[in-house]
Order: C-alpha cells, then structure tokens, then sequence
C-alpha cells in the first residue's frame, strides 16, 4: 500500500490551523502520515492544531500524527525541512497552516500518479477570497498534453515552469515521490520564493531520470487563504528589506537556458513585488537603481524566451 505523508509547518495561525486539520481528516484517503512542526509560534496555534487532531481522533485512528514544537524560529523552511528528515511515505507534499485540501484531494492525486507512473505532479489552486484560479490553462496550453480532462502531462517541463501563468510551489502545490527528493532542502533563510527555489531543484533531478513523468493536476484540489500581512503581502519601509530572490542568486551566472529563463521570471515578479510593497518612492528608486543589472537581464531572457521556445519546438537543445 503506498503510503502519503502530509507535513504542516506552522507559524500564528491560530485562526486557520484547524480548518487546515479537519480537511485532512474528512479526505476520502486518509494520509498514513501528518507531520506538525511549530516554528516557535507566539499565538495559540500549536494549541488549537493540537486540540484539532483530539477532535478528529477517530478520523484519524490510522494516522499517523507528530507534533514538534521548535523553540526558536527559524522560518518556513527549516520546518519544512523537519519534516523532510522523518517523513516516511511513499509520496509527500505540505501543507501550508492556513490552507486546506478538497476533501478527494489525496485520493484522487495518489491514483494518478500511481496509474500514470507520476512522480512529480503540480496540482492546481484557488485563492480565497479572491476565487482567482492558477495556473492560468489557457495561457499554457501550449506546454500541456491532455491525459484526461483534469490531469495533463508537461512538455519541456524546465521550460513550462518559467512561464510567468505557471505557479510551481505557491500554496505548497506539489506532490511528489519522496524518493525524488533526495538531498534537497529548502535553503533556510529565505523568506520569498524559497518554495519555487526548492521545488525547481527537486524538478531538474526528476527530469534527469527519463523514466518518470511529471504532470498538472487541475481543478483547483488546493485552496489558499489570502492573508493580509503574509510574506507575499508584506508591505517595505526600506528596499534592503526585500533580499535577492534565493533561485536568482544560485542561477544568475548559469548556462543552462531554463535556469536563465527562470531567473529572468522571477527577477520580474520580484521587482513587481517590490514596487507594489515598497511604501517609499524614493525607495522604490534607489532599489530598481540599486538592482539594475538583475532587471535588465531579466528583460533580455524573457525577450529570448520566444527563441528558446523555437529551439525546444525543433528538438535543438540550447
């Protein structure tokens, strides 16, 4: 029987953390597996997540559950990384403390990649309140194969997760083969975009192996709780707050097109992020100054994108 683990690092979430538990505890499949890590939280969160699984302890009778309680934090990462280090399941993904799955979520993920031989499969999630849905399909059709009407496999897919409509590790949004994970980590610190910066590496390691298939689950199994004043909301007082996105630093100087392509995405969305958070226009100034010879690269790669695209069409590798 393959077995799923569902890690939950969790940080003041006292008003969404038991949500997040009862949607694991209605799904159709039961995770084997539930790996709590609170990052010292100063609120009641890790009371209430505690307080949960009592609730649900007959939902839960053949899970397994761990709490750990971190008495310093040290950011999302390293309590993902936790949980990494004692997961046992066959397949993993996390789960964020103010999200929740769709109660046929698991289910439905474990019999695809079972039957497809899937070993990384991005699944598709809705925000709340906004309702917006993402990935955008029809923006990337073009990189998509059809293998029913809600799973597709993924063409060229170092090269699919560098469109600006592909969300790869927002809302946690990956399931994968632990097997596939091997030594990576999520590099601690890192406050922005450390989940596509983890997820990309553990990506370019399962393309490696020709064997396995990567897919897009749509239909929006995850639903993500837009919170005011999260990290991807976070308003700036000075521009050295926002740190150089952790994918841009480890691929600014690589050769490989689709590292490029990436950072050149990235590096866009950032100064987005920036612009719409920075409170200071001189700020703003001094950090799109400050920056300039990141932007204007990434302008230069996503200008080629098309060429790379022309290349990846003709089989020609870069």
């Amino acid at each position: 029987m393959l077995r799923y683990t569902v890690v939950i690092p969790l940080f003041n979430k006292e008003k969404y953390i038991a949500k997040t538990i009862s949607s694991l505890a209605f799904q159709t499949k039961k995770p084997h597996e539930i790996i709590l890590v609170d990052d010292a939280s100063t609120d009641a969160s890790l009371e209430v997540a505690k307080n949960s699984f009592l609730m649900h302890n007959e939902a839960f009778s053949t899970t397994k559950i761990e709490t750990i309680a971190l008495t310093k934090n040290s950011g999302p990462g390293n309590a993902r990384n936790i949980g990494l280090e004692i997961a046992t399941g066959d397949f993993i993904s996390f789960l964020d403390g103010d999200d929740y799955y769709e109660k046929e979520f698991i289910e439905t993920a474990v019999k695809y990649m079972f039957k497809e031989q899937i070993n990384f499969l991005v699944v598709g999630i809705k925000l709340n309140p906004s309702g917006a849905e993402l990935p955008q399909i029809k923006k990337i059709k073009q990189h998509l194969t059809p293998i029913n009407n809600e799973l597709f496999g993924l063409h060229h897919p170092l090269f699919a997760v560098s469109s600006p409509y592909f969300f790869m590790g927002r809302g946690s949004n990956v399931v994968v083969a632990r097997k596939c994970i091997g030594s990576h980590r999520y590099e601690v610190g890192s406050l922005l975009n450390e989940g596509v910066d983890f997820w990309y590496r553990v990506l370019k390691s399962v393309v490696e192996n020709k064997a396995t298939s990567i897919g897009l689950l749509t239909g929006s199994y995850i639903r993500v709780t837009e919170v005011q004043g999260s990290l991807s909301r976070k308003k700036y007082t000075h521009w050295k707050e926002l740190n150089i996105p952790p994918t841009v630093r480890r691929y600014e100087r690589s050769d490989d097109p689709f590292d490029l392509q990436l950072v050149g995405m990235l590096s866009l969305r950032w100064f987005g992020h920036a612009m719409k958070n920075l409170e200071d226009i001189n700020h703003k100034i001094i950090f799109t100054y400050h920056h300039k010879k990141i932007w204007i690269k990434a302008l230069v790669y996503r200008l080629k994108r098309r060429f790379v695209k022309t290349k990846l069409k003709t089989q020609v590798i870069l």
